[in-house]
């Protein structure tokens, strides 16, 4: 299948639907995923729940600790987590997008380098994804030895 119908094609997201039950107004759900696709962002879409990926527009990891809902932990990236030209780490939601183009550009006017699907070579950014799925980890293994 081609990146660009893989974009655009319609997920179906009823297996996600007990998640609603984890969600509430006090405390957010930490959801650690391996996948680039954006299942869980449509699935947040369509049942209004609110959720952050890092990034409201630019990265930005302390919108981990803003709002409520699903903190989405996307630890092999994104099919929408661009880097620009510039450096920037951006994610945009992308429709109707020309794979006919050689190259992409932000309504900023600001080139897109590469898609982020991996971050590997982004310390930052797998620095920070990786450290808090291990501290996710420790504590769900003290809370079971305790």
């Amino acid at each position: 299948m081609h990146l660009c119908e893989t974009l655009e094609k319609d997920f179906h997201t009823n297996y996600l639907l007990g998640l609603r039950g984890f969600t509430d107004d006090q405390k957010k759900l930490d959801v650690f995923s391996l996948n680039y696709d954006s299942v869980i962002e449509t699935f947040c879409e369509q049942n209004n729940i609110e959720y952050t990926d890092g990034f409201n527009l630019y990265w930005n990891p302390d919108s981990f600790n803003e709002g409520r809902g699903i903190n989405l932990y996307k630890l092999h990236g994104s099919l929408y987590w661009f880097k620009t030209g510039k450096g920037k780490l951006i994610k945009i939601p992308l429709k109707n997008l020309s794979c006919d183009k050689e190259k992409m550009f932000y309504y900023t006017g600001e080139e897109i380098s590469e898609t982020i699907i991996y971050p590997a070579t982004l310390r930052n950014l797998k620095r920070h994804l990786s450290h808090i799925f291990e501290r996710s980890l420790n504590k769900s293994y003290f809370k079971m030895t305790s």
